[in-house]
This record gives structure tokens, sequence and C-alpha cells, in this order.
């Protein structure tokens, strides 16, 4: 909820970071006095940034009092755990506390033990099962609520900052994780979606669970020659199958490898996404969703295989140039400079604001639109994938360009921010406060450079135009030539001389 403190020469005082967030909540409360706000702990909510000390602590305590007018009722649990869930419209919004399961977070560790939300609650008796890390406790109750949804039919929405992985590699402890995803998999019915943030990047995630005798056989020990007797079985035809549960991103690849992730037997359980940043590497954006809650009934789910709580039925990815708007800007600002020269302003004499301060945001993508998804249930995203891997080049490409946020030239992987900041030092006005930007949302798609081949194309083209017009206007003036001629000629023939 405030800026990084990537400037060594100008970090941050705690003061200072809790002033950011009170800031921001007044923001919040005073353009949205109507709308139900609902935050996530993120590591640069907490000082020293990352590290969060198990509770009870009086950071936990200080953020819960500046957020209590987002929190409400909750702020008592906030307060104990840095977590809690609210009821929106029939909606469960879980908020997850993810630094408990980040791995920068060095003032705790992994959770102590991964038990599968499969495991009978006796076997769990049976063990030593003592939870001493706050991820564990977390994740106990991140199961005992799923379960409850699971059980009402009510749908739920997680929302966290940091999530379980990047594009390239896991962000939480890999107890954490793997548990995590075991609880989601097993209650992914009532889970219709999962929302994180921090990389900056507006992807799509999957879980899916895959049920297979070669990896229950390699797993238990098994001979692969008794695989075909057991029916996907551990024993025999009455033991539960072997259910594996995966959490990754849908990421192109760079080599130009496939981008349909799923493997052979898998089906996707539920969705997981993150979100562009205000104040990101690449273009700021946002996303906004519209979910539907299906009755018991099950009358508004007949087009899908299982019986779910309710569906994500859109996304719309909304961004702002930063380039374009650093260039407008840096263009009227050289505009005003010479009107001030050609009217002899004094020496010292104050510039004013270099064009408008509104940040025009504008739509990028819908997932129905852009990506022909009916909705972001696990069959659409299916069919989606399927789109991809026989279709890669085009589709691939359309969705690499989403995940960067419409950042023009950018890849996906790496690269340096500060060609989009060349300009933010001496022109604030780039980066105001967002809260109350209009939103355009008239379409606009991102233009890009333009290859080698296209450019020889457009010259080749322009100097073809170029020849052709310099003919039209010499075949026009010898017309024109003859003309003349042809009406001089009959008067100079029919002329009388007289004496």
């Amino acid at each position: 909820m405030k800026r990084h403190d990537r400037d060594k020469l100008l970090l941050l005082a705690p003061s200072e970071m809790m002033a950011s967030s009170s800031h921001l909540v007044s923001l919040f409360t005073h353009h949205f006095p109507s709308t139900k706000i609902i935050p996530s702990l993120g590591n640069w909510d907490v000082y020293p940034p990352n590290i969060l000390e198990p509770p009870p602590n009086a950071m936990l305590n200080q953020i819960a009092d500046i957020w209590t007018p987002l929190l409400g009722d909750e702020k008592q649990h906030f307060q104990n755990y840095g977590y809690y869930w609210t009821d929106v419209d029939g909606v469960a919004i879980v908020s997850l506390n993810t630094l408990w399961f980040f791995l920068d977070n060095t003032a705790v560790s992994d959770c102590k033990d991964n038990f599968s939300a499969k495991k009978s609650e006796s076997l769990k008796q049976s063990q030593i099962y003592s939870p001493l890390q706050p991820g564990d406790i977390h994740l106990d109750w991140l199961e005992s609520i799923l379960y409850q949804f699971n059980k009402e039919g009510k749908p739920a929405i997680l929302m966290g900052h940091v999530p379980p992985r990047s594009m390239d590699n896991a962000l939480w402890y890999p107890s954490c994780l793997e548990r995590f995803v075991n609880i989601v998999g097993t209650f992914g019915e009532a889970v219709v979606g999962m929302y994180f943030g921090h990389i900056n990047k507006d992807a799509l995630g999957l879980v899916a669970k895959r049920t297979t005798k070669e990896r229950y056989v390699k797993e238990m020990g098994k001979q692969s020659d008794i695989v075909e007797n057991l029916s996907f079985t551990g024993k025999g035809k009455d033991d539960p199958p072997f259910i594996e549960y995966r959490l990754f991103p849908i990421s192109p690849s760079e080599s130009g490898g496939r981008v349909g992730y799923l493997d052979k037997g898998e089906k996707i359980v539920t969705i997981w996404t993150t979100g562009a940043s205000i104040v990101p590497v690449y273009n700021p954006g946002f996303k906004v969703g519209s979910v539907e809650v299906w009755d018991n009934s099950g009358t508004s789910q007949e087009n899908h295989e299982s019986q779910r709580a309710g569906v994500i039925k859109e996304h719309w990815g909304y961004f702002m140039d930063v380039d374009l708007k650093n260039a407008e800007d840096e263009m009227m600002m050289n505009d005003q400079e010479n009107d001030l020269m050609d009217h002899s302003y004094s020496k010292g004499h104050k510039h004013p604001s270099p064009g408008d301060d509104t940040l025009l945001y504008t739509n990028s993508y819908s997932t129905f639109i852009t990506y022909g998804m009916e909705d972001l249930s696990p069959e659409s995203v299916t069919k989606w994938l399927r789109l991809i891997e026989k279709n890669t080049d085009k589709l691939r490409d359309e969705y690499e360009r989403h995940i960067c946020v419409e950042t023009d030239g950018r890849k996906w992987r790496g690269g340096s921010r500060t060609s989009l900041v060349k300009n933010s030092h001496q022109n604030k006005s780039t980066f105001i406060e967002p809260i109350s930007l209009p939103i355009s949302t008239t379409s606009k798609r991102h233009s890009s450079k333009l290859a080698p081949a296209t450019v020889i194309i457009v010259l080749i083209t322009s100097i073809i135009l170029f020849l052709i017009i310099v003919a039209l206007i010499l075949a026009l003036a010898r017309r024109w030539e003859q003309q003349r001629q042809s009406e001089t000629e009959p008067l100079l023939g029919g002329a009388t001389v007289r004496a």
C-alpha cells in the first residue's frame, strides 16, 4: 500500500510507512464511501519490509488500528493473526496473510508438516501434531472455513499479496505451499478463484488434479506389473485413488515451447491470478471482475461438469501507458517553456504544471472478448488452453502482451524499469494518486515497434506511391500542354491579313 523502499539514500522510516498507509485508507474511504474495501497484508506494509514476527506483536496491532475503517467487525481477528474473511453479497472473501508463508520472512520457518485435507481426524490425532509456526495455524483455519463453505455451497474467493509462486519459481515455504495446494484442491468447488499481487504481472495460473497409476506406484514403491489390477488404487479397488494437486502459472515459453500446461489426465480445479500494480515494473494497471453465484438447485450451472458454488464470469484489464504520458507531458512542458520565453517572464518564475494531472486508464483486454472464454470456470479455461496449443504463436503473444500490461517492447522475463520512469523526477504528474482517476472504457490496442521487414515494406510502398504521384503530375502537365497547343493552332491557321 506504499512506495517500495528501493532508494538506499532515501530510506523510509517506520512512521513514514504507517503515515502512508493511513493516507491511503483515508483516500479509499473518501472516494469509495459505499464500497466494501478488503485489504490484504503485503510485504511492504510491515517494518522492516518482509519481516513479520509470530503473533502477538505490536506491528499487527498498529496496522489494525490504521485499517479500522476497512476492517470493521473483523478487526480483532486481523489484529490477532493478520488474516480474516468477510461476506460480500453471498460470496466469502478470504484475506490471507501470505507473510506467514513467504520465503523472505525470516522471522518464521516452514510449516511443521504437510497434512493433506484428505487425512482423517483420527490419523491427525494419532500423530504428533503441534504446529509451532504461524503458517500451520493459518492453514488449519483456512481448511476449516473452506470445509464449511464447501458444505454450505458458499462460493469463496481467496486473496493475498504474495502469490504461492512467480512465473519462474516458488515464493512460499515448500511445506506451507504443498499443504495450501492440497487444501484448495480438496475444496476447489467452493474456491471460485484466487487473487494475488507482488510480481507486477497480470498473469493467470491454475490448480489442477491428476490421478495416475504410474505416479501412485512410484510413490508407494509398487511394481508396474500389478498396476493394471489396482484400478488406480493402492491395495485394492475399495481404496481411494491417488490424487495429486498441482499449482502452476500459465506462462509463455521463451523457447517457443508449449503453453498448454495440463498434463495427460489432469483437470483444472480452480484458477489463481496476479494483478498489475499502480507503481509497477510494467505499466500501471488494475483488474475488474464479475462473479456469478449459483443456487443449490444447480439451475445456473447446467453447462459445467461439477456442482460448483459459483464462477468468475469475466475479467477486464485496464492500463495506463507511462511512456505515452511522459512523452505528452514533455512536449507540453517544452511548449510552455517556449511560451514563457516569448512573454519575457522574469527569471525564477514558476512554470505551470505540464498538462492535465488526470491519468487515463484504457481497457486492455476482456477474457470473454479477447480470449473467447465463456467464463473462468475450469471447463472454459481448459478450452482456451487447447486453443493456445493449436495456435500457439498468435494467442501466446496476445497473452504475453497482457502479462506485461501492454508495456512496449517488454518481455515477461526480467528487464529494467529505467526507460519507463525516465521523466518521473522532473514530471511528478505522471505518478499522482490513482484513486480519483477517471476510467475510459474505450478499447485501445497498444502499438508496438515495427519489425525490420515491415519497415522495408513500408519504405518500398512509400517510394512506389511517390513515383506514381510524380507520373500522374507529369501526365497531367503533358496533357495540359497538348490541349493548350491544340487551342492555339486553329487561331493561327484561320487568321486573315487585311490591308
